[in-house]
């Protein structure tokens, strides 16, 4: 039995597309967790069930079950890291957290600019990461942040 390749995107856009959901939907913080990312990038890039699901070790042999859609956004985040668009987690920040830096939230806002299209806009709700998850604690709590409006 034959697998049916997949199509993925070139890693520079899957980059762009991971500034642009943080940006858009990562609330106050501009920051998801990241297991928040895979689908709503999945859809933006009109991937096949088959394209989502595809496995690492069906791709490469190397023994490893996760999606390879999983490893691709995975790297872009680790290229935004790179970039220093994306802060890198330590001991100050919570593993799993992907947020923007500033230099992020310029290159984000640059995008976003010249996007003809509302990237993300009509995406099933996604819970950003606020300030008080990241241990900093806003003056006054309203109703937005904690996603009740």
């Amino acid at each position: 039995m034959t697998m049916t390749k997949p199509t993925f995107p070139p890693t520079d856009k899957v980059q762009e597309a991971l500034l642009l959901l943080l940006f858009k939907r990562g609330g106050d913080s501009n920051a998801l967790w990241a297991e928040d990312t895979y689908e709503p990038l999945a859809d933006f890039f009109i991937l096949s069930e088959h394209d989502r699901s595809v496995t690492r070790h069906a791709l490469s042999n190397d023994g490893h079950n996760e999606p390879y859609w999983h490893t691709m956004v995975q790297f872009a985040r680790q290229r935004l890291v790179d970039n220093k668009d994306l802060h890198k987690p330590d001991v100050h920040w919570h593993v799993g957290i992907w947020r923007l830096t500033e230099q992020g939230k310029r290159s984000a806002a640059s995008l976003a600019a010249g996007r003809s299209r509302a990237a993300f806009a009509d995406h099933r709700p996604i819970a950003p990461v606020h300030a008080a998850q990241l241990g900093k604690f806003p003056a006054k709590i309203t109703l937005k942040d904690l996603g009740l409006t």
